[in-house]
């Protein structure tokens, strides 16, 4: 839509000649192509009353888990009889749903109200890779529980294999090494575009999918 209307507009073309190559350039906007523009890059993606719905939603789900995850923090730490090796497991899928909580759902809910990013490129870059970080840790932690909850049930080894607090401190480090790793190329291929010539033009936060996907296969390999 943006594109179609700038192409639409006419006006004389100003030539500018580098190492005898010369670039034609037209910025002579009517006042209605500029609103039209402006009005596409800034407009609700939903109209008012479901985004009332979604904030209403969101702030729940964010309050909510909050609130339950802090509570689990706390009588974990307060129960002595809790401070058991594989607890640091529970302990650590409350600190990233935490930080999914106060990071990735916020973030989330102004990419689905709004069009355009308005937070700058580093925090483009930043909220990406760790919401991207934070549910990858969510699913290793979980796999592992999962994978101790195995060999405990079915082959009664789980403590010689990561029962000591050693052995769980490790997996966790290394679920987080991993998470960081596997999400790091969103820091260097999520960039903030601008849609005009200025840095108070609202602009969109995405990834770079020429380079990004050229990456991907590489890495597969």
């Amino acid at each position: 839509m943006v594109q179609d209307l700038l192409l639409s507009s006419h006006a004389n073309a100003t030539v500018y000649e580098v190492n005898g190559t010369k670039f034609f350039f037209t910025f002579n906007f009517t006042e209605e192509h500029w609103n039209k523009i402006l009005e596409e890059l800034t407009n609700r993606n939903v109209s008012a009353s479901v985004e009332i719905v979604l904030i209403v939603i969101y702030a729940f789900l964010i309050v909510g888990g909050l609130i339950s995850n802090v509570l689990i923090s706390f009588v974990v730490a307060r129960r002595k009889q809790m401070h058991t090796a594989r607890n640091l497991y529970i302990v650590n899928l409350t600190v990233s749903d935490i930080s999914l909580c106060l990071i990735c759902m916020p973030f989330t809910l102004i990419t689905i109200l709004r069009r355009n990013w308005t937070l700058g490129p580093m925090l483009c870059k930043l909220v990406s890779l760790l919401q991207g970080t934070n549910v990858m840790v969510s699913v290793g932690t979980i796999t592992v529980i999962a994978l101790d909850r195995y060999f405990t049930i079915c082959h009664k080894s789980s403590q010689k294999l990561m029962g000591t607090r050693r052995k769980v401190l490790l997996s966790i480090f290394l679920i987080w090494l991993i998470s960081v790793l596997v999400t790091s190329p969103i820091f260097f291929y999520q960039v903030s575009v601008q849609f005009g010539f200025e840095s108070s033009f609202p602009g969109e936060c995405k990834k770079d999918e020429i380079q990004y996907f050229l990456l991907v296969p590489l890495l597969r390999r």
